[in-house]
């Protein structure tokens, strides 16, 4: 690598020989870089590139410089610790909902930065899980734009067929004109593997329906990716921005009664005027859609633990489970109002999850915090007894319930132990003053002895009702005093004591 020397680097070694070209590691003043070297491009093709290196364009590793040998370009880009998404989907089978919608909105971002360049749009056409790097921070970079192309409206074809089975669109692969939606298309195959760990270049050779790989995926998710996926051009979305819009402002629907599915009824809700009064009539039962589901059955998912590229001593995962011996952690995920939070777990005497100000802690009573920044001071509500059936917390796995109502005015909470058939709930109006808090979601430990172990972590959006219809009997065995329970007129907080 003579040319690299001359140039002030440093060889360090050569990573791979395929179809992005030669890739080779070297390092100049102790940073390290990325070697590219593939056969001379043209003209077009280094004015591309070149204007890449310009352009602001966010998830993509920097271009540090471009140049030219007799019969090779070398291209010279920052290098990017982590692993490629092809690795981490062959480690971890498929991921959650929303760590693949995480990823692939990322994606979408940088994608959308490239069609939006000026004069003429980028066409990346070449997405695949071995051209995306996953950081040890779960960020997402897009490397290798080596098919990448301008778009011309002129233009009847492309004038290179490349691309890679399975992933690249079928217009891409035929040397026709290639456009945003061809981005489009790779981004929806994409998103289907990691939803599924399914290719469709593998049996059974096309898109299933996403239940078919995890039961709680929601039905909505076919309508999106069968439109990505479209042969036709014309029948796909017409850009990237509104590929992810789909995915971010899913329709609201109940989800189809099929075999080995969550099945949610959809709420009745009947309004009907007799006389002088109107009556309200609604069932318990209610749509809700599985947002977030961590069960701690592999390394991966401990990256949904806040801060978790350091993680202390006291934390480790085993056998499925998360076993946090003091101090605590958060989930890195922040649930919106209308969210159902649902811990799975066995706390010691001094342990406690919740929503950032609000908890149920080991005793099992309610507990509402309050820091007052000008104060510097922590208040907090005395420990509030729950209503229902109590149970004693003898170390046993029980359920924590939370629920915020969509108008960030109340919250809800429930303690059961599915064991015992037992059920105790609360609820409470939020002050005024407390319903800008973002909530956050966390696992305490107070003391030094013993640990909480955690089971799962899941977060759903929609019926309330419906959630703890599906995943409890402890609620169908006592549904009519819980319901009762639900339809009362939620009471105010308690005045705070200083804690």
């Amino acid at each position: 690598m003579k040319i690299l020397e001359e140039k002030g680097y440093q060889y360090v070694k050569h990573l791979s020989t395929g179809g992005e070209g030669e890739i080779h590691l070297i390092k100049c003043v102790d940073k390290a870089f990325i070697a590219k070297i593939v056969p001379v491009l043209d003209e077009k093709g280094l004015r591309l590139m070149h204007s890449i290196r310009t352009m602001d364009i966010p998830g993509i590793p920097k271009i540090h410089e471009i140049f030219n040998t007799e019969d090779k370009t070398v291209i010279i880009r920052e290098y990017i610790k982590g692993n490629t998404l092809y690795n981490e989907i062959q480690k971890n089978g498929s991921f959650t909902l929303n760590r693949a919608k995480t990823i692939i909105l990322k994606i979408c971002e940088t994608l959308k930065a490239f069609h939006c360049a000026k004069p003429n749009p980028i066409i990346y056409r070449d997405l695949k899980p071995e051209n995306v790097i996953v950081t040890p921070d779960g960020d997402i970079r897009l490397i290798d734009f080596g098919i990448a192309r301008y778009y011309s409206q002129d233009a009847g074809r492309d004038t290179v067929l490349a691309g890679t089975k399975g992933y690249t669109a079928p217009e891409v692969m035929a040397g026709l004109q290639s456009d945003e939606r061809s981005d489009v298309y790779s981004a929806g195959l994409l998103f289907y593997e990691l939803l599924t760990g399914k290719n469709i270049i593998e049996p059974p050779y096309q898109i299933r329906p996403v239940w078919e790989s995890n039961e709680r995926l929601p039905a909505w998710l076919d309508t999106v990716i069968e439109k990505a996926t479209e042969i036709n051009q014309v029948n796909r979305y017409r850009s990237i921005s509104e590929f992810a819009a789909a995915l971010e402002n899913p329709p609201k629907r109940k989800k189809n009664n099929r075999k080995g599915r969550v099945i949610a009824v959809a709420a009745i809700v009947i309004l009907l005027a007799l006389g002088t009064g109107i009556y309200l009539w609604f069932s318990s039962a209610g749509s809700y859609e599985m947002i977030l589901e961590i069960d701690f059955d592999q390394e991966a998912d401990l990256l949904w633990i806040l801060g978790s590229e350091n993680l202390p001593d006291y934390i480790t995962l085993e056998s499925g489970l998360l076993y946090i011996g003091e101090n605590g952690c958060n989930i890195d995920f922040t649930p919106k109002p209308g969210m159902i939070v649902h811990y799975r777990v066995s706390m010691p005497q001094w342990g406690a999850v919740g929503l950032s100000i609000f908890r149920i802690n080991a005793p099992l009573k309610f507990e509402c915090l309050y820091f007052n920044e000008q104060e510097q001071r922590t208040y907090s509500t005395n420990d509030l007894d729950m209503e229902g059936l109590p149970f004693q917390n003898t170390r046993q796995f029980v359920d924590a319930i939370f629920y915020i109502t969509p108008e960030s005015d109340a919250v809800y909470a429930f303690a059961i132990d599915e064991e015992a058939k037992r059920i105790q709930y609360t609820a409470y109006q939020i002050p005024a003053y407390l319903q800008n808090e973002t909530p956050y979601m966390e696992i305490n430990h107070f003391s030094d002895t013993g640990s909480v172990a955690v089971d799962s972590v899941d977060v759903a959006e929609g019926s309330l009702a419906g959630y703890l219809s599906d995943h409890f009997a402890s609620y169908r065995e006592n549904q009519e005093r819980v319901d009762a329970f639900l339809k009362i007129e939620v009471n105010a907080l308690p005045e705070f004591v200083f804690y």
